[in-house]
């Protein structure tokens, strides 16, 4: 794992997730015209569980109006409350008001996903 730039051995990593295996977790908040669901879980390479919004839908007539914020704002506190370091969401490549408004909600682009398609 050191050699791989991660900054630990295998014995620590063994170690890390045999503690955090049980804490995996999932949140579902729905509320009129809205959704949010956010999940943590253990990673073998981050120190704290990480948690991902994996679903945030605002319906079109309660956009603008803060509920999207709201309930990112809820899904933080949670996040925070599990122990969890960071939260993180992906979002399509083309979804550019998604991206404006996870910006303006303190989100920064960390990274580019990569996935293939099991189906096949």
């Amino acid at each position: 794992m050191v050699g791989l730039g991660l900054g630990f051995g295998a014995v620590t990593s063994s170690a890390r997730h045999s503690q955090r295996a049980s804490r995996a977790a999932c949140f579902f908040l729905v509320v009129p015209l809205g959704l949010i669901a956010l999940h943590w879980t253990p990673m073998l390479h981050l120190a704290a569980t990480a948690a991902r919004i994996t679903v945030l839908v605002v319906g079109r007539e309660a956009r603008r109006q803060g509920l999207g914020r709201r309930l990112i704002g809820h899904a933080i506190g949670l996040a925070r409350a599990a122990g969890s370091g960071s939260l993180e969401l992906t979002t399509a490549t083309h979804r550019a008001e998604a991206h404006a408004f996870y910006r303006a909600t303190g989100f920064v682009q960390t990274s580019v996903r990569f996935q293939v398609n099991l189906a096949n």
